[in-house]
């Protein structure tokens, strides 16, 4: 598994510091993500910044913006990739839940 190395650069705004293979994509050193948008009041699942979310949130983000894949795509790699990283199979619904209809 490629770990993410992140340098923050702004309120809930980082930036890639190398390139990182996720789920077989290629996320660019420099993308720009925001991490997972998890409203405070659901912190109970987990902050934008938990180690096993960073990864899911990278690569879901990345394809969003590609263009290149359906909504529904990346939502499903999103999940995937949570599960891979450790995120229990509740959370990981939940939040695939959440990007599938409020994202």
């Amino acid at each position: 598994m490629d770990t993410v190395e992140l340098e923050q650069i702004g309120k809930n705004v980082w930036r890639l510091r190398r390139d990182v293979v996720i789920y077989g994509i290629s996320v660019p050193r420099g993308f720009i993500t925001d991490l997972a948008s998890i409203p405070r009041v659901f912190y109970f699942i987990g902050k934008r910044t938990d180690e096993n979310l960073q990864r899911a949130s990278i690569v879901h983000d990345y394809m969003l913006r590609q263009n290149d894949y359906p909504k529904c795509t990346a939502d499903r790699t999103f999940f995937n990739v949570m599960i891979d990283d450790g995120v229990p199979f509740w959370k990981a619904k939940l939040m695939y839940f959440a990007v599938r209809f409020f994202a």
